[in-house]
């Protein structure tokens, strides 16, 4: 699955409202879309690993300027 925005923030709410009002989209279209992961690096787990179980996914894609950032997310999902 290609994730389409990916922002690791300690206020999802906040950044959700910036990013979807570029989009034509509110907060809580952009926070529910399972292809946009916004939040803190636990609640980016947390939804990767519901994401897995409710989808039945395991392998998401991070277009490049995310993946460096994203990294302790996939370190924290590696194994599981």
């Amino acid at each position: 699955m290609m994730l389409i925005t990916v922002e690791m923030t300690d206020d999802p709410h906040g950044a959700a409202h910036r990013i979807g009002r570029s989009e034509g989209l509110d907060a809580s279209q952009m926070l529910d879309s399972p292809y946009r992961l916004i939040g803190t690096e636990d609640e980016m787990v947390e939804a990767l690993e519901q994401r897995r179980a409710s989808l039945g996914v395991s392998y998401f894609v991070v277009p490049g300027g995310w993946a460096a950032g994203f990294a302790p997310v996939v370190a924290r999902l590696s194994g599981r």
